[in-house]
């Protein structure tokens, strides 16, 4: 069974993402301190279409359901007080690199994947061997850096 997508343009009609042969982004200016970006969409008939906002080549990659035990971890400070925010992974949208989808908006920068074995991934950065190894590495690093603006 072959997974279909489709996107709503601006008149309100929906193509299948399929067809889609190039896009282009694009800006209409709409105010003083506002504008308003869409992307144009030219499918494979040779037809144009309008899409709210801005689309790229993520927004069409594949997502299939993560594995239980995925967790995405943020971590925050605030004042001399400092956590982990938990989401659990609910899905990977598969492109150039693998990004966990959440519930939660999460900053991709700025967050880690703990992994079902225990051990923590920041993408392309570390791996820690356990939650406790991320997080005092983690903590260290934002009080080092909390001292030098003080």
């Amino acid at each position: 069974m072959e997974n279909t997508m489709f996107i709503e343009t601006n008149d309100g009609d929906f193509i299948n993402v399929a067809h889609i042969v190039s896009f282009r982004h694009g800006s209409r200016p709409m105010g003083e301190h506002h504008n308003s970006k869409f992307t144009t969409v030219k499918t494979a008939p040779g037809d144009f279409h309008k899409v709210y906002g801005h689309l790229d080549a993520d927004d069409f990659a594949p997502v299939i359901p993560s594995a239980p035990g995925f967790t995405i971890l943020e971590f925050w400070a605030d004042g001399m007080e400092c956590g982990v925010h938990k989401s659990p992974v609910l899905a990977w949208r598969i492109s150039q690199i693998c990004l966990p989808m959440t519930c939660d908006d999460i900053n991709e920068n700025e967050s880690a994947v703990l992994c079902p074995d225990g051990a923590v991934i920041e993408p392309g950065i570390a791996r820690y061997e356990s939650l406790d190894e991320w997080f005092n590495e983690k903590r260290e690093t934002w009080f080092k850096r909390h001292k030098q603006q003080a």
